[in-house]
């Protein structure tokens, strides 16, 4: 695990590489998602199981910023399509292994009724690959860890250029504004990297807490799915107790 987290600057330089035109505020996906058919989605729903979930709150929160679109995140084992229009909605399978059974029965379930389905997933060949009707890779490299970390930043940015692709599709994002998104994106790599050079401070309060009882992480905005995502990873290593709030939330029960 400790080897993937340092892996995590070129997975992320992975995730981007030729996808961006930065002076143009434009992505390359090689997806097949016509105008006309963007144009007439009412609503983008994400499924996903552990992480990928996490990491599908914090797309769903892009996507309603900068491509005005209405979005929903559900565990893939309570899927429930029923009730949606299946021409207006894209259902968005989000999969580090392609191979999660849940996410596959979701995104089943969402094709025989008829809607258009999207996997983003890191592995070539998968079950969820030959299914969907299209895909983006997130290119991060062979996951080991059972705890992934890697994957998880590596969805993020992959499903940022997503999010920029769909927004300059719809015209609901400027040029101006994709190329600072874009910009930022771009800059990812290096910030993880200037965390991770911060290690053995890490370290050091690591060994200050290690004794606590119980562990919140807090954070807002785009910030609270990551706070639920680093609570899950505490928990599947440590086995200690660890919770995720938006910060606003922290004195309602905790």
């Amino acid at each position: 695990m400790l080897k993937e987290i340092h892996e995590q600057p070129q997975a992320l330089r992975q995730a981007i590489s030729g996808r961006i035109d930065e002076m143009k505020g434009e992505v390359d996906l090689e997806v097949d998602l016509p105008k006309e058919y963007l144009n007439s989605l009412e609503e983008i729903q994400f499924v996903a199981a552990g992480m990928s979930c996490y990491a599908g709150l914090y797309a769903s929160q892009l996507f309603e910023e900068y491509a005005d679109v209405r979005t929903s995140v559900e565990v893939a084992s309570e899927h429930e399509f029923g009730g949606r229009d299946p021409w207006r909605t894209l259902v968005i399978a989000v999969t580090q292994s392609g191979e999660t059974a849940d996410t596959l029965s979701a995104l089943r379930e969402a094709k025989r009724a008829g809607a258009r389905t999207l996997a983003i997933t890191n592995t070539l060949g998968s079950t969820v690959t030959r299914e969907a009707d299209d895909t983006v890779f997130i290119r991060a490299g062979p996951e080991i860890g059972v705890a992934t970390t890697k994957t998880f930043c590596s969805q993020a940015a992959t499903m940022a250029l997503v999010a920029t692709h769909v927004g300059r599709r719809w015209d609901t994002i400027s040029s101006s504004e994709a190329r600072s998104l874009l910009e930022d994106v771009c800059g990812l790599p290096g910030a993880v990297q200037q965390a991770l050079d911060a290690e053995a401070d890490v370290r050091e309060a690591a060994e200050d807490y290690a004794d606590g009882d119980a562990f919140f992480f807090i954070e807002c905005r785009l910030g609270a799915p990551v706070a639920l995502e680093g609570a899950l990873k505490l928990k599947e290593i440590s086995y200690d107790h660890a919770e995720g709030f938006p910060a606003g939330e922290l004195n309602r029960g905790t």
